[in-house]
């Protein structure tokens, strides 16, 4: 099967597109916490573990401080 280089361009810009549309949240005061959206709904990313967010919580006005709540962590 042989694919062309338009075409290998386009899902390359695809694939970083889909990648930038799941990162909803990122924290200058750490860069392995992220909020992230997941199939079913938003969640924390945190060293490799993912943590719910409770839908009370509105994602664009989520803290450092809550997320670190929300995983167990203090002072990070």
């Amino acid at each position: 099967m042989t694919i062309t280089i338009e075409r290998t361009i386009e899902i390359i810009i695809e694939k970083m597109e889909k990648a930038s549309k799941k990162t909803l949240r990122e924290f200058s005061e750490n860069e392995d916490l992220k909020v992230l959206a997941g199939r079913w709904g938003a969640y924390i990313s945190y060293k490799k573990k993912n943590y719910k967010i409770p839908k009370e919580l509105k994602i664009e006005e989520i803290t450092y401080s809550q997320c670190l709540e929300l995983i167990g962590q203090k002072d990070k």
